[in-house]
């Protein structure tokens, strides 16, 4: 049996969703106390929330 994949538009709506995620993520992390552990975490979710928008744009 041969696999199909993902088509586009799949492709677009799973990266739309990963980004709300990590949205959400990132609201819940600033409502943390100030750590050097939050600062990573908000810089990595940046990071990632980036990467992700410029696969959007692709």
């Amino acid at each position: 049996m041969e696999d199909m994949g993902m088509t586009n538009e799949q492709w677009y709506a799973d990266i739309r969703n990963q980004i709300e995620d990590w949205e959400d993520v990132r609201e819940l992390i600033q409502q943390t106390p100030d750590s050097p552990e939050k600062e990573l975490a908000l810089k990595k979710i940046d990071r990632t929330l980036r990467r992700l928008r410029e696969n959007l744009e692709k």
